[in-house]
């Protein structure tokens, strides 16, 4: 046995070394490159979730005023046809809620028209004019409204239409879509019992 290393060993000792230690940077690069894609997958996955969400929220927000609206009704204990502008602008004071024949002009405005057991609702979408969402609570099984325009029966559904101006007085007739009372709830809105 020798105690000391020979010039052919000292030459090999180092390229051995130089050569775990590249193997294991390369495995360090691999799992990282592997743990950032994980991350950016879920990153994506989650600003695919949250930005649905928000859509979502947008194209529906006329539903959700016209339901603001029938809770209006319910609140005051009076019949749907008989809520005002007024009445749901003292419940909801942050939109500024306008007749149905007025047009909205800004992300705050709400444009409403309450005939019988059913309230139209229209609100910007972008900021700056059409599309708008416009949306429709319906109360009652015997409102008109349900087979003017094709609707299953009771609730609350919305729209999207290119509207110009966005008033709820030229509110689309058809291609309504119901929105599930989870929908209402997870927007923050109460949902009034149906009569």
């Amino acid at each position: 046995m020798t105690a000391f290393a020979t010039d052919d060993t000292m030459l090999v000792r180092p390229r051995h070394r130089l050569l775990r230690i590249l193997v294991c940077v390369a495995i360090l690069a691999g799992l990282s490159a592997w743990g950032l894609i994980a991350v950016a997958g879920d990153l994506d996955n989650g600003l695919k979730a949250v930005g649905g969400a928000a859509v979502k929220v947008l194209l529906q927000s006329g539903a959700y005023n016209a339901a603001r609206v029938s809770n209006v009704a319910h609140t005051e204990g009076i019949a749907m046809s008989a809520v005002t502008v007024a009445q749901t602008q003292q419940l909801y004071p942050t939109e500024r809620w306008l007749p149905g024949s007025v047009a909205i002009t800004g992300m705050n405005d709400v444009s409403m028209k309450v005939t019988g057991d059913h309230v139209v609702t229209v609100s910007e979408i972008s900021g700056s004019g059409p599309p708008c969402s416009y949306g429709l609570a319906v109360w009652s099984a015997e409102d008109p409204v349900i087979a003017a325009d094709g609707l299953p029966g009771v609730g609350v559904y919305a729209t999207v239409g290119q509207g110009s101006p966005c008033e709820a007085d030229l509110a689309p007739t058809s291609q309504w879509v119901k929105v599930s009372s989870s929908d209402l709830r997870d927007a923050g809105v109460s949902v009034t019992p149906i009569r």
